[in-house]
């Protein structure tokens, strides 16, 4: 029987609805109100590339962007990458075969060929993980290790297995008085907000990791119910909080922050203790605290870590479709950065043609 293939645009919302219907492990990051968020951003076109066969679907949720900024006169080529967070591919069994892999990976080179994509870069699920794609089909490469907590297993079975220092200083938190809610109206948001950006700047992060008011706004209305802002609190100044997701089980966090005076207190402790006991109270299986700043094992992760110890390996899905048109655009690349003084790409960035200047 041969494979059947849907493209399904965000416009097309309950057939899109009807996939994650199909395929009992998926997240929010697979939601298609999600990906609308993220075309209002203006970070690409989305699509759901859905194939079934024998009564089974595999699907996988992706952004089509253009390669150039205008300035490079290249056919109008496109890629495909993955929206921010953990997608990947998702599938209605939990049995996927090696033939079932085979099709899929068929079905999806001849869409994306037939769309001009020239590669492809999707961020994968670290907890849903359907295996690595077949050979001939890119590779699937190790970018970090992230951490969650069993939101099944009993309230003391889940306290156990905190790192002592992080029971030592909750026990602090309280006896000082720091509070954590969660702000159901999200009427702190835009302190929240000011917050995140003083830690990005404190962490030296990228502008890409930036969030704006409205950004949050938007995830707001598209999400409704299934995202939530959580606060923690000292005589009312708001010292730390963090944006969490609730779907289908499991409870993701997205975005956090801390006042930097309030550091060596670590009231974010007590923001992750509070939302996994929300979240067992609502009879989620887990919460993904995900990894290090860029999928590091640093402190951001050796923090998370002292939570639980179960682990996951974070990985990057990379393909070249169309090899002739990535070297093309990788040399045009090179070219303009030669122009602008000899600047070359930052090494084992992917795509290349998309790779920051390095000095």
């Amino acid at each position: 029987m041969s494979a059947e293939l849907d493209v399904i645009t965000t416009d097309r919302a309950d057939a899109w609805k009807a996939v994650l219907a199909a395929c009992p492990d998926h997240d929010v990051y697979h939601l298609a109100e999600y990906h609308r968020v993220a075309e209002e951003l203006g970070q690409g076109e989305a699509a759901l590339f859905a194939i079934h066969q024998r009564g089974h679907v595999i699907a996988l949720p992706l952004l089509i962007r253009p390669c150039s900024d205008g300035s490079l006169d290249l056919e109008r080529l496109v890629d495909a990458t993955s929206v921010y967070g953990y997608p990947g591919p998702i599938a209605s069994t939990r049995d996927v075969t090696a033939n079932m892999q085979q099709t899929f990976a068929d079905s999806l080179r001849l869409a994306l060929e037939e769309r001009g994509v020239v590669s492809l870069c999707s961020r994968m699920n670290p907890l849903l993980s359907l295996g690595p794609p077949p050979a001939g089909y890119g590779e699937e490469v190790v970018a970090g290790t992230t951490v969650s907590i069993d939101l099944t297993l009993s309230e003391n079975e889940q306290v156990a297995r905190y790192r002592q220092n992080h029971k030592r200083d909750l026990r602090k938190l309280a006896r000082r008085g720091v509070q954590c809610d969660m702000d159901a109206d999200f009427r702190r948001a835009h302190e929240f907000i000011d917050l995140y950006h003083e830690t990005m700047a404190r962490l030296g992060a990228g502008r890409h990791h930036y969030v704006g008011y409205e950004h949050l706004a938007m995830l707001r209305r598209r999400l409704e119910d299934r995202v939530a802002l959580f606060v923690c609190t000292l005589d009312g100044e708001l010292i730390c909080g963090g944006v969490f997701f609730f779907c289908n089980g499991i409870v993701q966090y997205h975005l956090g922050a801390t006042r930097g005076d309030f550091l060596k207190s670590a009231p974010s402790k007590l923001l992750f203790d509070t939302v996994r006991r929300y979240g067992a109270s609502r009879r989620m299986r887990l919460l993904h605290l995900g990894g290090g700043l860029g999928g590091r094992r640093d402190s951001l992760f050796h923090f998370k870590a002292g939570f639980s110890d179960r682990r996951h390996p974070f990985t990057l899905w990379r393909w070249i479709v169309r090899p002739e048109a990535y070297q093309r655009l990788c040399s045009a690349r090179s070219r303009r950065l030669s122009a602008e003084g000899n600047i070359r790409p930052s090494p084992d960035y992917f795509p290349a043609y998309r790779a920051p200047a390095a000095s």
